[in-house]
């Protein structure tokens, strides 16, 4: 972490650590009766206005990063630096580490460079896991039938806008990123970002469709716990509380489940739900 000493003129004085939050770097220059924005404050000195900056840090790197601080180099742009290194995953951070301590950086704009670099992109990772569903029919008296007629996600096809209109409404009445609940490794937690229930029509049968956002790739451990996690979310946890939910179809009421107790229930990765798709045993029973 780097320290900035702040001082203006010979009254008070101020450490700072950036990054700071943009609001509470213009109270600690207001404190300091300093009225200029940290946007035109040089990280070196503004003797015109007597501010005095000096600049301390933690380790190798830090220094490394504050030797490469110019006169033009403002307050605010290295408070932005800062925080942009601050908010990259734990893995990439350390190799940008790595990157400043074996090769230093020219300048602050070189900086910018080299974090940017190491920004992961962003991915999805997508499940799919097979619908059933529960009709309660009226009768003729219109009193809804106690016994339910069970279809598959063939039928629940039918009622694809219904269906997604329900989970829109389930996910805003919780208002909750799913993502939070995963108790899985520390390199999966540090990956996941989000998670998203729905459903995708496919060939005329609906399933379960379940979106992983991701900071980077999953390895083959880490995948297998979300897939764990997501078993046990259609199970016991978020769909359990969304197939307690009746959706009106026409009077009737219908039950959909993202989770089966049946030896052919799944939750497959893209690339295993379109083999899937590809095998001849499918490919009949959509025919």
């Amino acid at each position: 972490m780097i320290k900035a000493l702040i001082q203006n003129g010979d009254d008070r004085t101020l450490l700072l650590s950036l990054p700071s939050a943009r609001m509470k770097l213009a109270g600690s220059l207001t404190y300091l009766g300093i009225n200029k924005p940290a946007s035109e404050i040089s990280c070196l000195a503004d003797e015109e206005n007597g501010i005095s900056v000096k600049l301390f840090g933690d380790d190798a790197v830090d220094n490394k990063i504050i030797s490469a601080v110019k006169a033009d180099t403002t307050l605010a742009t290295l408070n932005t630096a800062c925080d942009l290194i601050d908010s990259l995953p734990f893995s990439a951070r350390i190799n940008l580490s790595d990157e400043i301590y074996n090769y230093g950086i020219a300048s602050i704009q070189d900086l910018f460079g080299k974090i940017k670099a190491c920004i992961p992109k962003d991915c999805t990772e997508t499940f799919y896991c097979p619908l059933t569903c529960n009709l309660f029919e009226r009768n003729e008296y219109g009193d809804i039938n106690e016994e339910p007629e069970e279809y598959d996600g063939r039928f629940a096809a039918d009622y694809e806008h219904e269906i997604k209109a329900a989970i829109d409404r389930d996910n805003a009445r919780d208002d909750i990123n799913m993502a939070e609940y995963f108790d899985g490794s520390n390199g999966a937690q540090s990956k996941l970002k989000s998670i998203q229930w729905g459903v995708r029509n496919v060939r005329g049968e609906l399933y379960g469709c379940i979106k992983a956002e991701l900071t980077e790739p999953l390895t083959d451990s880490e995948k297998e716990e979300l897939i764990d996690f997501i078993s046990g979310q259609n199970s016991d946890g978020w769909g359990e509380g969304f197939e307690q939910h009746p959706i009106d179809i026409g009077g009737d009421e219908l039950y959909v489940s993202f989770w089966h107790s049946g030896n052919d229930y799944f939750i497959y990765n893209q690339e295993e739900f379109d083999n899937y798709l590809e095998s001849e045993h499918h490919m009949g029973g959509i025919e």
